[in-house]
């Protein structure tokens, strides 16, 4: 969401255990980057807002909240109803409270709950001042450096094609290899892997 402010884009997230990958479709500039008011804390929780769909979240996160409070009922002898139906009616129950009372505290709470279990919003603004107040690099990069390739591959693995993740990694690897070329000549990419050893092993 901050990212869109600097300029109308649209932007595909990849996230892994060592990085993250944002793509966007309109070109940013380092110089365009306010990375303190981009890492700021202020209004942190609206823009996760501004950028997913949280009121579905809470919705889900309310209806347990309304069974617990007494306002969804299930097993009444007699008049079960099914699960369909008790979505149904925690559901018109949310859309009723966010409409005319928006203030209600099983509102706030189902906010709340989202927030911290799906966010873990102590974890998250700790993890936001670290990366804030530590030392950035900003490098442009000619190809995927070895913790960026992963992330090239969890980006498109969610996308709906025959390809296998072999056949992507050979595009990927041809179009390296063109602009590798482009730049230095007829030269090959250096090579990263191994070589297996192909020779018997002596039998004592």
């Amino acid at each position: 969401t901050r990212l869109n402010r600097i300029k109308p884009m649209s932007c595909i997230v990849a996230v892994n255990d060592y990085g993250i990958e944002i793509v966007c479709s309109r070109t940013i500039e380092p110089r365009e980057v306010d990375w303190m008011q981009l890492l700021a804390l202020e209004n942190w929780q609206s823009d996760v807002e501004g950028g997913m769909n949280t009121r579905e979240l809470e919705k889900r996160q309310f209806r347990a909240i309304a069974r617990i409070a007494g306002l969804v009922l299930q097993n009444v002898p007699g008049a079960a109803k099914s699960t369909r139906q008790i979505q149904t009616s925690s559901a018109l129950l949310f859309d009723v409270f966010a409409r005319f009372d928006p203030g209600n505290l099983l509102l706030k709470q189902a906010h709340d709950e989202v927030m911290e279990g799906h966010f873990d919003k102590a974890r998250l603004e700790r993890t936001i001042l670290r990366i804030r107040d530590g030392r950035k690099k900003v490098k442009m990069l000619e190809m995927f450096s070895p913790l960026g390739f992963p992330l090239f591959l969890e980006r498109t693995s969610v996308r709906l094609t025959s390809e296998t993740a072999g056949d992507r990694m050979e595009r990927a690897k041809e179009e390296w290899q063109k602009a590798f070329q482009q730049k230095y000549g007829d030269k090959s990419l250096p090579s990263t892997g191994a070589k297996r050893s192909t020779g018997t092993r002596k039998k004592r």
